[in-house]
């Protein structure tokens, strides 16, 4: 596994630390050593290719609706959207109606 096992990962950003107690050196924070910046890269990859791994396994999960469930929740949604649209003209033109007879 190119090495990343002989390094040792401490910290909330999963930093990789010199194995024999080095100090970091100043200006970079311990990001100094080329070659532990190669392993924090390729752990990143590992991360991310577990990642991947793990979202298509939760996929072969999902129930996915049938094509007439579909279509039935989308008609549901849009005659409510039609309704409540026509609610709020109603009462926009009635508070309109009101606040022009208050104004004068």
């Amino acid at each position: 596994m190119l090495g990343v096992e002989n390094i040792h990962y401490t910290g909330k950003l999963n930093r990789p630390v010199a194995q024999f107690g080095r100090a970091p050196v100043s200006k970079t924070g311990g990001w100094g050593f080329e070659s532990l910046l190669a392993c924090y890269w390729i752990n990143m990859i590992l991360e991310l290719k577990r990642f991947l791994r793990q979202v298509k396994e939760e996929l072969k999960k999902v129930i996915w609706p049938t094509r007439e469930l579909t279509i039935g929740t989308t008609f549901v949604v849009l005659l409510l959207v039609f309704i409540v649209s026509i609610f709020l003209g109603v009462v926009d033109i009635a508070l309109s109606k009101i606040i022009r007879f208050i104004i004068g």
